[in-house]
């Protein structure tokens, strides 16, 4: 803390303040969340794809790569509480597995879980009670999107199988409670569609063919609002980027961004 009280972070993660006025008799605290950037997987996820690693800032920067990290692509990433993250990877092709892996903020494999669901894990998420929220099916255009509940060792809590006509892409928790999931056959011709979600798997809300391709990843920003990252999964698709409000309004949008699509993102 400086002279004139700005408070500057050295490192990511959450920081709390206390603020005490000049003779020490009121203070007040508040914690904050301190973000340095965000993860990124990519890759194709054809069965000979493999899964590549990225970290850039909030506009879309990269800052390091970790190539051929998985022999599959990674689908998904998300955060736990003691720092490290959650991986959902594997080839998203009706004959795929999904496999489980967790690793720390360098890209280093602490465990892997192979084969957990008979289709690829494609979305992840943190729930308020510790556990999470998982999405996984084909992403094929006859593909259908299960959702399913494990601890964080990878144990099966619960299941519900066939909530959506697609796969299941992406899954961010929201401030109330509930979810933001992304959802559609992530080949060439498909598109990408959003709904929201309690967490028990009921659908809230649904907003069909947001983006002319599929929604891979959705993660919330600091302002509230959320990047969303789409594309055909295909060995020819790109990796396209944007940002988009609580309600699906799209706020700006980055084509092109990367050679392949991208599939996972996380602060």
């Amino acid at each position: 803390v400086n002279d004139t009280g700005l408070v500057t972070a050295k490192a990511s993660g959450t920081a709390t303040i206390t603020v005490k006025n000049a003779n020490g008799t009121k203070s007040a605290t508040c914690e904050i969340n301190v973000i340095d950037g965000y993860l990124v997987g990519y890759g194709s996820t054809e069965t000979s794809g493999y899964g590549h690693l990225a970290k850039i800032d909030g506009n879309g920067k990269i800052l390091w790569q970790k190539e051929k990290l998985f022999y599959y692509s990674i689908n998904a990433i998300t955060k736990m509480s003691d720092g490290n993250y959650l991986v959902g990877y594997g080839s998203t092709e009706t004959s795929g597995y999904g496999h489980l892996a967790k690793i720390d903020g360098n890209g280093k494999i602490l465990w892997q879980k192979e084969k957990l669901f008979y289709y690829s894990i494609n979305a992840i998420t943190k729930m308020s009670d510790g556990n999470y929220l998982v999405g996984y099916g084909s992403t094929e255009t006859s593909g259908y999107g299960h959702l399913a509940k494990i601890d964080g060792n990878g144990n099966i809590l619960w299941q519900k199988e066939k909530l959506f006509y697609y796969s299941i892409n992406a899954i961010t928790q929201m401030p109330d409670g509930n979810y933001l999931v992304g959802y559609g056959s992530t080949e060439t011709s498909g598109y990408g569609h959003l709904a929201k979600i309690d967490g028990n798997g009921n659908i809230l809300w649904q907003k069909e063919k947001l983006f002319y391709y599929s929604i891979n990843a959705i993660t919330q920003m600091p302002d509230g609002n959320y990047l969303v990252g789409y594309g055909s999964t295909e060995t020819s698709g790109y990796g396209h980027l944007a940002k988009i409000d609580e309600n699906g309004n799209i706020l700006w949008q980055k084509e092109k961004l990367f050679y392949y699509s991208i599939n996972a993102i996380t602060d």
